[in-house]
C-alpha cells in the first residue's frame, strides 16, 4: 500500500460511475486501504486450497477465514464493502482435497461472517461450462444474498458465436412453435431459432458467399457487368480454398482467449475479410467476428459444423464432412 497514495492522486475519474478496488492480505493493509475515500472496495485473496493459501497469504485457513473476520469490522466502521475471492476455486495443482461442495461449504462460512459479496476464481484455468454452471446454479439457489463473481484470469471477456449452444436449454423452455408446418422437439426448434439469428446477421454484415445471381436476358443480348458479385464470391474463395484443402478450426467457448483467437487467425484471408467488413475495434472482436463468418457460412450451407463432447465445435468442408459420413455409414 506504500504507494498507493501516488495512485490515487493521478487518477482521473471525473464524473465516472467507476468505483475502485483494492486487494490485502493483512489487517494493516486493510486500515491504510480505509483510509482512502477514493477506494469502495477492499478485497481479500482467500482460497480453498491449503498450500495456495500458504503461499499467497503466508497464512493457514483457519488464520484467514480470522482475517477476513477482522476486515469485515474494518469495513463495517469505515463504510466499505469486503469482496472474498475464493482462490483455487475449481481445482487446485497441489494435490489438496478439492470437489465443488467444498466451495459451497465456505461460502457458508463466509455468509456467517456477513459477507455479501464473494468471487470464485479459476486460478489455474481448469474450470469448464458445466462445473461453472453446476456451481453457480447451486449457490445462488442457497445464498439468494450473496452477490457472486467469477474470476477467470482473462483481461477481457467477450461473447462468443459458440457460447449461444448455451441459449437453447432457456429458449426451449420458453418457446413452443410449429416450424415450418411440422411438429419439431423443442430443442430442435430452439437451434433453428439461433440459427436463423446468426444467419440474418451475418447476411446484414457481409456480401452474400453464393455464386452470381444469373439474369434472364433476351437472345443476343449482352450480359451485364457483374464485378461486384464476382467480387463478393471471390473474397471467401481463400477461406473455403483452405478448408478444402482439408484444414479444420475446433474452438470451444471455455478455451483460453489466445488460443481461441489463433485457431480462427490460421484460416487463410478470414481475418482480412472480417476487418474488411465489421472493421472490429479490438483484437478479442476480430476473433469472435472472424467465429461469425464461419457460422454464417455454415448456416448458409457452405462449411459443414460438429459439435463433439466438452463444448467444442468443429468447421469443416462440406463436401469431405459428407463424403466422410457415406465412408462410415458404409
Amino acid at each position: 500500500m506504500a504507494d498507493t497514495a501516488e495512485v490515487i492522486k493521478k487518477l482521473v475519474l471525473g464524473n465516472s460511475k467507476t468505483k475502485l478496488l483494492a486487494i490485502v492480505a493483512n489487517e494493516r493493509g486493510a486500515e491504510a486501504a480505509a483510509a482512502y475515500e477514493a477506494i469502495t472496495y477492499l478485497g481479500f485473496p482467500f482460497s480453498v486450497s491449503e498450500t495456495f493459501q500458504q503461499r499467497n497469504t503466508n497464512k493457514s485457513i483457519a488464520e484467514a477465514l480470522d482475517t477476513v473476520n477482522d476486515m469485515q469490522e474494518i469495513c463495517l466502521r469505515s463504510g466499505k464493502c469486503l469482496v472474498v475471492y475464493i482462490s483455487m476455486g475449481f481445482g487446485n495443482p497441489y494435490g489438496d482435497p478439492y470437489d465443488t461442495s467444498l466451495a459451497g461449504n465456505f461460502v457458508d462460512i463466509l455468509s456467517t461472517l456477513g459477507i455479501g459479496i464473494v468471487s470464485l476464481a479459476d486460478t489455474i484455468g481448469v474450470s469448464t461450462p458445466a462445473q461453472i454452471t453446476s456451481l453457480y446454479t447451486a449457490l445462488a439457489k442457497a445464498f439468494p444474498a450473496i452477490e457472486l463473481g467469477l474470476l477467470t484470469g482473462e483481461k477481457k471477456v467477450v461473447t462468443r458465436v459458440c457460447d449461444l449452444q448455451h441459449a437453447v436449454s432457456a429458449v426451449s423452455g420458453k418457446v413452443e412453435l410449429v416450424l415450418e408446418g411440422e411438429q419439431e422437439g423443442a430443442m430442435n426448434v430452439a437451434r433453428a431459432l439461433l440459427g436463423r439469428g446468426v444467419k440474418a446477421l451475418f447476411s446484414q454484415c457481409f456480401p452474400d458467399a453464393y455464386k452470381p445471381k444469373r439474369v434472364r436476358r433476351q437472345p443476343g443480348a449482352v450480359a451485364p457487368p457483374v464485378e461486384g458479385d464476382e467480387l463478393a464470391s471471390s473474397e471467401y474463395r481463400p477461406v473455403l480454398e483452405w478448408f478444402a484443402s482439408g484444414n479444420h478450426v475446433s474452438i470451444s467457448d471455455d478455451m483460453p482467449q489466445a488460443e481461441y483467437a489463433k485457431q480462427l487467425s490460421a484460416v487463410k484471408g478470414l481475418e482480412r475479410l472480417t476487418v474488411k467488413h465489421l472493421q472490429p475495434s479490438s483484437p478479442e472482436e476480430t476473433a469472435v467476428a472472424m467465429e461469425l463468418v464461419l457460422e454464417g457460412l455454415h448456416q448458409n450451407s457452405i462449411l459443414s459444423r460438429e459439435r463433439a463432447e466438452g463444448a467444442i465445435t468443429s468447421y469443416k468442408d462440406m463436401l469431405k464432412s459428407m463424403l466422410s459420413g457415406m465412408g462410415a455409414e458404409d
